[in-house]
């Protein structure tokens, strides 16, 4: 909580020291006269719409990652303070694991429809009431069925925050401080995940029993936190635009725009109105005009090839299988949860999530200075050539420990600089207003999905791919070499695809993917 509320503070000092005025308004082309360049003024609301957005990658993090640590303890047998009877397999441990990511798929692909019919912010009141209770119940969990539904609904709040944060921020915060707090959520994200080694770590040094009913309990307070946060804010103005109540809009924007004049209120929320009109007229009925409506199904393919991208480049198999890949290469032995090679293996996690912090962190302050493309490109090189050299590693007959450690932080790192962050943000900005929620429903979904996939196959593909014979587990190279032919093709589809969207508005962004005669309201707009 801490964290979250210093890094606002911290966005907004880096801006308000950035040379040179800005905009404070959305497109001026809509209103009838020049309108002075204004900056709004850092208010509660906009300190409070970072704070929440910080929770909410916070508790994302958090959850996904706490049960690496909470596994060693909890798939031991009653006797021993676990979960069941009887120690869990190795199917139910991967079940245990996976029914979050199961959740959330659901969640994710249902949450644009949620938002259209409830709004953005009661969406994000569900999704952090869910995430309380699912919470709760994992802590309470007495068998193996029961902490699968206990995570299923904590996986639905996953899904339904991980979709909609991003969407609140984009269509509440001024363009130029929309790239950092989009990058603010996935920051915290990654620092959910250290902090869940952390408290994992805390837990089996002081070596207490049943510990891992406190390590999965534990996220029920921030998220209650994160409701209470996004109960006193109010609902998005685009969307208020989009049910008519421009009064409502106007007053929203009033309180999110603090110092912006009367008449550049006005402006944008002219320009909001246009976009809304444009946008909701001449589309196809149906779910077809996804990819009838060119202006639609080219950023829509853009932010699912992204998201695609992002787990097929191998992330989630460092995330999840870390300690197995490390234990590889020194050949660990599966010991009592309070050895000294456990504890060392969880503490290790912490030094492992944190490269991706660091990485993160420094995107977070190059996105609106340098733009998300170059971001990026450079974070898809750099990653590649790591998955490249870390196959290389396991090549070699006993792969140094010093050695797979290095090359894995130095993969986090080059992915926590573009990879990590940059998809969720562009997402969060190129789909026109009115099927934006539905779009990022399904980019998000598809990124639950190849979470998945990549998550229940990594195992068997280490085995699979492996060059060597007669030890294929102890030395997966041709994984690492195939998530790196995968960056490879990354490369070459993103440079081609994916426009600058930095110091943009949302409505500047739309018109990058629209093509002259897309359909006939370009022709009477080009008549007009």
């Amino acid at each position: 909580v801490l964290f979250g509320t210093l890094l606002p503070y911290c966005v907004r000092v880096m801006k308000s020291v950035e040379a040179g005025p800005r905009q404070g308004v959305a497109s001026m082309e809509s209103a009838s006269t020049p309108v002075p360049e204004e900056r709004p003024r850092i208010t509660c609301f906009l300190w409070l719409l970072g704070f929440n957005g910080a929770l909410g990658g916070f508790l994302f993090g958090y959850d996904t990652g706490s049960m690496s640590s909470a596994m060693l303890q909890l798939k031991l047998d009653r006797s021993e303070h676990g979960l069941d009877e009887h120690a869990l397999t190795d199917f139910q441990q991967e079940f245990v694991t996976s029914a979050v990511v199961f959740g959330a798929f659901f969640s994710a692909v249902s949450a644009g429809k949620f938002n259209e019919c409830l709004g953005r912010r009661k969406v994000l009141l569900l999704g952090s009431g869910v995430f309380v209770c699912g919470a709760i119940l994992q802590g309470l969990s007495m068998n193996f069925s029961f902490l699968i539904i206990a995570r299923t609904i904590s996986g639905f709040g996953v899904g339904f925050s991980s979709h909609s944060v991003p969407l609140y921020i984009s269509e509440c915060a001024p363009k130029a401080l929309r790239g950092s707090l989009c990058f603010l959520n996935d920051l915290c994200v990654v620092f959910g995940q250290v902090s869940s080694a952390a408290v994992g770590t805390a837990f089996y040094y002081a070596e207490v029993q049943a510990g891992w009913r406190f390590i999965l309990g534990a996220s029920a307070l921030p998220a209650a936190v994160m409701f209470f946060g996004f109960f006193v804010m109010p609902e998005s103005p685009r969307y208020l635009v989009m049910q008519g109540k421009l009064d409502e809009g106007r007053e929203v924007l009033k309180k999110l725009r603090a110092g912006i004049s009367d008449r550049g209120i006005e402006a944008e929320l002219m320009n909001i109105q246009q976009n809304v009109e444009l946008e909701s007229s001449d589309r196809p009925a149906g779910l077809d005009k996804y990819f009838k409506d060119a202006s639609i199904r080219r950023p829509l393919l853009l932010g699912c090839g992204l998201m695609l991208l992002q787990q097929w480049v191998g992330i989630n198999t460092i995330m999840y299988y870390g300690s197995s890949i490390l234990q590889k290469s020194n050949g660990d032995g599966d010991l009592n949860p309070f050895s000294s090679a456990n504890k060392r293996n969880v503490a290790l996690s912490i030094l492992i999530n944190s490269a991706q912090f660091w990485g993160v962190l420094l995107s977070w302050f190059l996105v609106d200075r340098i733009g998300r493309r170059p971001l990026i490109l450079s974070s898809i090189v750099g990653l590649t050539l790591a998955l490249f050299a870390m196959g290389s590693v396991y090549v070699m007959d006993e792969p140094p420990k010093t050695l797979v450690v290095t090359t894995m932080m130095v993969y986090l790192v080059l992915f926590g600089v573009g990879m990590s962050p940059v998809p969720w943000t562009v997402n969060a900005e190129i789909y026109p207003l009115d099927v934006r929620a539905k779009c990022i429903s399904l980019s998000t979904g598809m990124n639950w999905l190849m979470n998945f996939v990549v998550a229940q196959t990594f195992l068997d593909m280490s085995i699979l791919l492996s060059t060597s014979r007669d030890d294929p587990g102890g030395h997966p190279d041709g994984v690492f070499w195939l998530f790196g032919c995968i960056g490879v093709v990354g490369f070459v589809v993103v440079y081609k695809a994916l426009p600058e969207t930095k110091g943009k508005t949302l409505e500047e962004i739309s018109e990058l993917f629209k093509r002259p005669g897309d359909s006939m309201r370009e022709h009477l707009r080009v008549g007009s």
